[in-house]
């Protein structure tokens, strides 16, 4: 994004078009009604691998190549404002994240003080994801591509000028050509590598290479066509902010219209040096505005994120009008700052030797990588905030257990169960709990007041997966494996080793609202739902088994343990989040009538919503003792599962199946 082009060769259409490149990301970033935003990086690649391979090229043509000075030249350029940045949101992160995230934004860190956070954030997650919105790191990918291309860059360009500039412009379009294959590959097969990772966005830097490679006189060639071209180009990056979306296949051959917009603007305002730009397009772009925002657009990326990542985390709703002028306000006024008393004296004069320059950007990446490894190893520092609080489920956190045990048909024939109370083998048990990730996430409950019962227990359980007979619904992020065969199998283990009691639990709200049969309305689909809820409970009866419904536990509108964070934090009331009781029965439809046809059916139900409600607010509560009791909206963590759901079996369950 930053250039170290010199001003003998200053070009100031190009600030203007990165003051596009720059109000397009955090338009869209702030949510401002520029949907495609995004593309704005695509243009920054553009320049920069134009202006930097014009640098580099011009060096090797005068035989003053040196790649010492090459990278002292981008340590003076990036480093200063991004290692402030960095450090600056490490501080507020230790005063504004909890210690889950605290310690990702610390590995994150460390991966940036080796620019390689676009290869940690392809691991740990899709650009476009809600979770993204709150990772204050996460803009940095982009920096993280331009500098492992321009490890690489000098070299090859070194060895093939060797052969004259015919071979540099061969072997860079050879290059650019394979990095959009592959990227437009790798769309079809990992759409997050396709975005973060440098050989299928390397194409991208090429397409400004290539044009440094090209003679000046050819876009002068374009005669009374040059300004049509320039607004073609513009029109391109526009286009690409109005009508693309989060939901645009981006990047593979979609990136092309932003990138060969830019491509088209710089080329046909190409002149000799000091001249003014030959279009009236390009005299636009050279406005005394724009440029201004292009001067300080390196630092307007790199501030304008943290500020926005931090506010979307402690928000709950989205960002409305006061606080996205907020973000662009403050994000305008530290990058003032930034560019003035940290990019400008470091760019002229600030450590004007090569040596202790480079030693100190070491020295700088190496604080960097310690501070990041440090918070990273000691868990996000958790003696920061109270005992309890959590942003909800971890790839460590105790609570993540409970979602590793998907029963598949293998498991089923090989008797392979999670086991629940009293120890037995799974063709012996008595009690089987059968359903999705809300079975689940009640599986200890069930394991405790089982073993407190001494009767024996199993689990069968797969997300997103109803535990209905002859069920073909779809649902969002729903498993891939065939449920309706999954499901038979089960039902017919049951009847094969005569269970005795089998509980259902489900996130039956999602079944019921969000589940679609192809060409069924939404009342028929709910009638259908409810007809499948009959036909299993007869089935089992019919079988042999006693089915037992467990009702849905209250679902809250907000993530939970952040609500409740934010309530311990700051003093908020928990109403403020929390879920009140409505007409929803808990399973399917509004009011007890079709709980009572379950009845009839020969189902018993356990109702766990009354324990979880608080008569005096009216409201259900999410939290227990200072901890909270769920790891999302609707997931019970073991501490709900335990002090919560626990007792309420005691009451349902245990009488029926202590025999």
């Amino acid at each position: 994004m930053p250039s170290n082009v010199q001003h003998g060769d200053y070009r100031s259409e190009i600030d203007g078009l990165r003051a596009i490149a720059v109000l397009g990301v955090v338009f869209y970033h702030a949510g401002l009604k520029c949907p495609g935003g995004y593309a704005g990086v695509d243009v920054f690649f553009v320049i920069s691998g134009y202006l930097i391979t014009s640098l580099l090229l011009r060096d090797l043509d005068s035989g003053h190549f040196s790649l010492v000075r090459f990278w002292e030249r981008r340590c003076r350029r990036i480093m200063p404002a991004l290692v402030v940045m960095v450090l600056a949101t490490l501080i507020a992160g230790g005063l504004l994240l909890l210690p889950q995230d605290y310690a990702k934004l610390g590995r994150s860190a460390l991966f940036q003080s080796l620019f390689a956070s676009n290869i940690y954030f392809w691991q740990d997650t899709g650009y476009f994801t809600s979770d993204a919105w709150e990772k204050p790191l996460l803009h940095t990918w982009s920096l993280a591509v331009e500098e492992q291309f321009y490890l690489a860059m000098p070299l090859l360009l070194f060895l093939a000028s060797c052969g004259g500039r015919r071979l540099v412009s061969l072997l860079l379009v050879s290059i650019l050509a394979a990095s959009l294959g592959w990227s437009a590959y790798r769309m079809g097969s990992d759409q997050a590598s396709a975005f973060f990772l440098l050989p299928s966005r390397a194409w991208e830097l090429l397409v400004g290479a290539c044009l440094a490679a090209i003679p000046s006189s050819w876009g002068q060639r374009l005669g009374v066509f040059r300004e049509p071209v320039s607004w073609l180009g513009v029109a391109g990056i526009l286009f690409t902010y109005v009508t693309y979306s989060d939901e645009t296949h981006f990047p593979g051959f979609a990136a092309l219209p932003p990138v060969l917009g830019a491509s088209l603007f710089i080329w046909s305002n190409q002149r000799t040096a000091g001249a003014p730009p030959p279009t009236w397009c390009g005299r636009v772009f050279s406005l005394r505005p724009l440029v201004f925002v292009g001067l300080i657009s390196y630092s307007l990326y790199l501030w304008h994120w943290p500020v926005l990542a931090f506010i979307n985390y402690w928000s709950f709703v989205s960002l409305g009008k006061v606080t996205k002028f907020f973000v662009i306000l403050s994000s305008f006024l530290l990058a003032v700052l930034s560019w003035r008393f940290v990019e400008t004296p470091f760019r002229r004069h600030l450590l004007s030797g090569q040596r202790s320059l480079l030693l100190a950007a070491g020295a700088a990446a190496l604080v960097l990588l310690l501070t990041g490894l440090g918070i990273f190893h000691f868990n996000g520092l958790p003696w920061r905030v109270p005992p309890g609080l959590s942003h909800g489920y971890g790839r460590n956190s105790e609570a993540s257990f409970m979602f590793t045990h998907q029963t598949m048909l293998d498991d089923l024939k090989e008797d392979k169960l999670v086991l629940l109370g009293k120890p037995a083998p799974a063709a012996e048990v008595q009690v089987v709990l059968w359903g999705d990730s809300h079975a689940m996430a009640a599986m200890p409950a069930f394991d405790q007041m089982l073993s407190e019962a001494g009767v024996s227990g199993a689990g069968i359980m797969h997300a997103s997966t109803a535990p209905l007979l002859d069920f073909h619904a779809t649902v969002p992020n729903g498993p891939k494996t065939d449920t309706v065969a999954l499901n038979q199998a089960v039902f017919e283990w049951l009847v094969k080793h005569k269970v005795r009691d089998v509980v259902l639990a489900a996130y039956w709200h999602v079944y019921e609202l969000k589940g679609k049969v192809a060409g069924v309305s939404a009342t028929e689909y709910l009638s259908y739902y409810q007809q499948r809820i009959i036909l299993t409970v007869k089935q089992l009866v019919g079988s042999g088994c006693q089915p037992w419904i467990m009702l849905q536990v209250p679902e809250h509108p907000y993530l939970v343990p952040k609500a409740h964070a934010y309530c311990t934090l700051f003093g908020a009331d928990e109403r403020l989040f929390s879920a009140r009781p409505d007409a929803w029965n808990g399973v399917a439809g509004e009011g007890e009538g079709f709980l009572r046809a379950v009845r009839e059916a020969g189902a018993r139900i356990i109702d766990p919503r009354p324990a979880f409600l608080d008569k005096a607010t009216g409201h259900y509560r999410f939290s227990l003792n200072g901890h909270a009791l769920y790891g999302d909206k609707h997931h019970l963590v073991r501490e709900g599962a335990t002090k919560v759901l626990t007792p309420v079996l005691r009451v349902f369950l245990e009488p029926s199946i202590v025999k």
